[in-house]
């Protein structure tokens, strides 16, 4: 995605509120792990176009608006699956997913970037991964994760995504709709899920479609707070939120390379494959764990 952008963001997006309510577009609107809100960006233009795109699909307006956010990496590059330290940030970028119950055990789902595409998924069947529309295999991986490896149980629904996150922009656009997904799925069945598990869900249903991440992605969509970083440890994944000093300032700069993590030839895979290797090759569990003298003691390999 070639898209020509320069931002300055200013402020962050509020992933965590203390209250839900109703709002005009829906009877519920969700944002971040379980988490419910009634702020901005509820008349926002990727709301609306998505809430449109749904009533185009299904006739009527959906019962809940569940969003997550994208995000920036402040320090901490290919860490997290190191087992190591990251601090990122969510940004005011996000997708949001309508839902609404339906009858049966189908999930019809369309997104706004590919207005001809209306996929259904058997939930009562195994997931399976497809090479048409390919973008819903990452809501697949979330039913799948729910459903067939931890045992919830899903309903019928009706599903519309839409966002502002740029796809293949370094931003995690996966990571925020595969949290705002079973965000959705966490609220229209009552399913009782915390948002770090939310994360693990996210982060477990990308493995399943292609990108062995770590879990910093899906982690600050889920658990990002207004005006923070998110100081994350990826080996016991404690967290703490780390202010971003006032008056600053997030610049994000569009490369206009575009950034491909899953597949089997994803140069992603292969640099965690060479971390884990080199791991093997310290007797350790992860690179975390190598100290500055093994360094020094392997220096001449």
């Amino acid at each position: 995605v070639n898209m020509k952008w320069v931002l300055l963001l200013s402020h962050l997006l509020v992933t965590a509120a203390a209250a839900s309510g109703s709002a005009p577009l829906a009877n519920l609107r969700l944002r971040g792990g379980n988490y419910g809100c009634d702020v901005d960006p509820k008349d926002g233009p990727v709301v609306k176009a998505t809430v449109e795109h749904f009533k185009k699909c299904f006739g009527a307006e959906p019962e809940m608006i569940c969003m997550a956010p994208g995000r920036v990496n402040l320090i901490g590059e290919h860490t997290d699956y190191n087992d190591g330290f990251v601090l990122p940030c969510a940004i005011d970028y996000h997708i949001a997913c309508c839902i609404s119950p339906a009858p049966g055990t189908q999930l019809q789902v369309a997104a706004v970037d590919f207005p001809e595409d209306v996929g259904t998924i058997d939930l009562s069947a195994g997931a399976e991964k497809v090479n048409t529309m390919k973008w819903s295999n990452y809501v697949r991986g979330v039913c799948r994760e729910l459903q067939e490896v931890r045992g919830y149980k899903l309903k019928g629904a009706n599903m519309a995504l839409g966002g502002n996150v740029p796809q293949g922009g370094g931003l995690s656009s996966s990571a925020a709709l595969e949290v705002s997904v079973a965000t959705a799925f966490n609220h229209l069945c009552d399913l009782q899920i915390g948002p770090k598990e939310l994360a693990l869900i996210g982060q477990q249903a990308e493995h399943w479609v292609g990108c062995n991440c770590g879990i910093m992605d899906q982690f600050i969509s889920s658990l990002g707070e207004a005006g923070s970083a998110l100081l994350i440890d990826c080996r016991d994944l404690s967290t703490k939120s780390v202010k971003i000093p006032a008056g600053s300032s997030v610049v994000i700069v569009n490369s206009n390379k575009k950034h491909e993590l899953a597949g089997l030839d994803s140069e992603y895979n292969q640099r965690r494959g060479q971390c884990e290797e080199a791991a093997r090759h310290f007797g350790v569990t992860a690179l975390r764990d190598v100290t500055s003298s093994q360094l020094a003691d392997h220096a001449s390999e």
